[in-house]
């Protein structure tokens, strides 16, 4: 649920650019995340390559730099690269220009933290409170933040990436790796790594392009198929898709099959966690049950959060996780950075697969096959809390009743259907796995009456 006094969703805040998101939001939202750090700090600044995002990278500037905070100006870069550099460049934030996989009429802000994630809510809420009662701390002309670029700084990332896995135990230079970046932030990244680590490369949509006039910036089935094309013309090794500020990675193997985010998600928790038994797994509740089936092959325990970034990074911290990630194809490692990154998402496939000596569709098949439907239901935004709230009230027999996020109900060889309000849409959404086809439209025919039931009564 949102209210009148808040920004931000799931991760940050969007908009569709000079409508519901202008200039003068981000300039003011600048201003409220610079009061709420204090004059003299420094903050990073970054965006993806979005046709609004200089316009707006140029406000959240002015914004800072009003109220005493200096700014690092790095240009376009991925939102995992801004996240890593924060830290490494020992600021006190960043300020991420993006809409990540929206639409290119959409832009939006993702806040980073000194530590180089996503806020804690308290934090959110207080940077929300500063913006809505509009008590920024201002300074005089001579205490003025200062604005300096360093374009170079991608570069950094880049290079410390390709030292982190410098040495592999087998030579990649066997390998063809296809990359397509979407027009986003990571089109020239992903290659020019891989490219250095050995792999031969194909591309396409590797270029920056704010109208994504290649594909549209979100990375699935729909918008892949002329990849998916590709990689099974040229018989790759593995191909790799990423979304428009490229925290994340979708994955296609040399047959052009498109595999769902939570199977490679789960394949990169046991890259991390092959030779390190007893670690912890965190991942959102709507993520398949392959990271169970991983997690029981590494000897892993398995953390469920609410779905977003943020909650999966805060568990993470609490319980010292090595991995975290959502089935959008997003994959964390601890030892690397806590936010989700779709670059390290790629070398750690190429890694395992070098040190396994297996092909992806190798790796998948260690793994029990299971089928997924996801659907939903459009609701008023002020019936969602009632909604859940009568669906709990007459919850079915289930082997298991999860309230994490939404209410989600556990049957037998590990299937299950998840019923939870939207953070971003005024829906409800129903999601069901189960070993077969035929069983997850079950589970998810489920939960669809439960919701419809629970709609007709509140209208009665």
């Amino acid at each position: 649920m949102t209210s009148e006094r808040q920004l931000f969703k799931t991760f940050g805040m969007r908009g569709r650019v000079n409508q519901d998101l202008t200039a003068d939001v981000i300039l003011n939202l600048g201003r409220a995340f610079g009061s709420y750090l204090g004059s003299s700090k420094t903050v990073v600044v970054g965006r993806d390559p979005r046709t609004s995002g200089n316009m707006f990278s140029m406000a959240a500037i002015s914004g800072l730099n009003s109220v005493g905070v200096n700014v690092i100006d790095i240009g376009m870069v991925p939102t995992p690269a801004l996240c890593y550099l924060v830290p490494k460049l020992k600021t006190d934030g960043g300020f991420m220009i993006t809409a990540s996989h929206n639409p290119p009429e959409w832009n939006g802000v993702k806040v980073i933290t000194r530590e180089g994630t996503a806020p804690l809510p308290d934090q959110e809420i207080e940077i929300e409170r500063i913006y809505f009662d509009r008590s920024f701390k201002s300074v005089d002309w001579s205490n003025l933040g200062q604005a300096g670029d360093r374009s170079s700084a991608l570069g950094e990332y880049i290079d410390d990436l390709i030292a982190r896995f410098t040495g592999l135990p087998v030579d990649s230079s066997g390998f063809t790796v296809a990359i397509d970046g979407g027009g986003g932030a990571n089109s020239s990244v992903t290659p020019s790594v891989l490219r250095r680590l050995g792999c031969d490369t194909r591309t396409i949509n590797c270029v920056t392009d704010g109208f994504f006039s290649g594909r549209p910036p979100e990375p699935k089935i729909e918008t892949l198929t002329e990849f998916a094309r590709m990689c099974a013309e040229l018989r790759v090794d593995f191909g790799v898709a990423h979304d428009g500020d490229g925290d994340r990675a979708v994955f296609v193997d040399g047959e052009g099959k498109i595999y769902l985010g939570d199977r490679t998600f789960a394949l990169n928790c046991y890259w991390a966690l092959r030779d390190k038994p007893g670690e912890t797994i965190v991942t959102n509740i709507a993520t398949s049950s392959i990271i169970h089936d991983v997690a029981e092959a590494v000897k892993a325990k398995v953390e469920l959060t609410p779905v977003g970034e943020p909650q999966i990074v805060q568990k993470m911290k609490e319980t010292k996780a090595l991995v975290g990630g959502e089935e959008n194809g997003s994959f964390i490692w601890r030892e690397w950075s806590l936010t989700r990154d779709g670059v390290l998402a790629s070398v750690a496939m190429l890694d395992l697969m070098i040190k396994t000596r297996k092909s992806l569709p190798e790796l998948d098949s260690l793994f029990p096959k299971r089928s997924q439907v996801k659907a939903g239901i459009d609701c008023s935004g002020d019936l969602l809390l009632p909604i859940m709230r009568k669906i709990r009230d007459d919850i079915p027999d289930a082997e298991e009743v999860i309230l994490v996020d939404g209410i989600r109900l556990g049957f037998a060889d590990r299937e299950w259907v998840l019923i939870r309000p939207s953070g971003t849409e005024h829906k409800i959404r129903v999601f069901s796995e189960a070993s077969t086809e035929t069983r997850a439209q079950e589970l998810n025919g489920l939960g669809m009456s439960l919701t419809r039931k629970a709609i007709e009564e509140l209208a009665t």
